[in-house]
């Protein structure tokens, strides 16, 4: 009998390694933009896009793999989106956090002064914990526990002034979904992103994005990883 020769572990997770490393090394990323920019592939493989998207949202839908506390507050390097919308936007504009998780950004916008909030999220948790805070008031904070396929639905054009959203949101959004062009419709005067536009699972050419769907970018500001976007809608209506 022929003696059978042991597999090193190591040689059998050798190709996926190797996969990993090009998913995340510059080309895999570049290729990757280029494939969840310009969709080609939306619209024929919807119905495995639309499985992906519901298996993407389910991580997010409760707390199984991410806790609600770890966004109960906001920490000092994410103040700059706070501190940088107070500076830009006009009180009694009203602005959208897009999947704000339980609200940290909405509530310490309220603090400040702004009494025209709105927000959604898939995690219903995060959603209840927002409405259970001391500071939330519904008359001010509008918030929806829904996917964002499902919230831009009902949105009437420019029901927004502004757009806003902390990294990992917009950037695990599958791409079936153009989020930009929802955000075109919907957003009357400018958003303010802060997105890491390399990382996560579906990272895209944002700043084309921008000026695709009908925004000028009139400032950029790179901290680490992340980058704040801060853009402007050429008509306004």
């Amino acid at each position: 009998m022929r003696a059978t020769i042991p597999v090193k572990p190591a040689l059998i997770s050798t190709p996926k390694k190797i996969v990993l490393w090009m998913w995340k090394s510059p080309v895999g990323i570049y290729a990757r933009k280029i494939l969840n920019t310009f969709r080609p592939t939306a619209n024929i493989l919807r119905k495995l896009q639309v499985r992906q998207r519901e298996k993407d949202a389910l991580i997010w839908a409760n707390e199984t793999h991410y806790k609600t506390a770890f966004y109960s507050v906001i920490h000092p390097e994410e103040m700059i989106l706070v501190d940088y919308v107070c500076s830009h936007v006009q009180k009694n504009a009203s602005i959208l956090d897009i999947c704000c998780n339980q609200g940290r950004f909405l509530l310490e916008l309220r603090r400040r002064g702004f009494s025209k909030l709105y927000g959604f999220d898939i995690m219903d948790q995060a959603i209840q914990t927002l409405r259970q805070s001391e500071d939330y008031n519904p008359d001010l904070i509008h918030v929806e526990h829904c996917l964002a396929q499902d919230y831009f639905l009902d949105k009437a054009d420019n029901a927004f002034d502004w757009a806003i959203t902390y990294t990992a949101t917009i950037e695990l959004i599958h791409p079936e979904f153009d989020i930009f062009k929802a955000l075109e419709r919907t957003v009357r005067k400018g958003m303010i992103l802060v997105i890491n536009e390399n990382g996560h699972a579906y990272p895209r050419f944002y700043r084309l994005l921008h000026r695709l769907h009908g925004f000028r970018i009139v400032s950029t500001r790179k901290e680490g990883e992340i980058t704040m976007i801060h853009s402007v809608k050429i008509t306004q209506n």
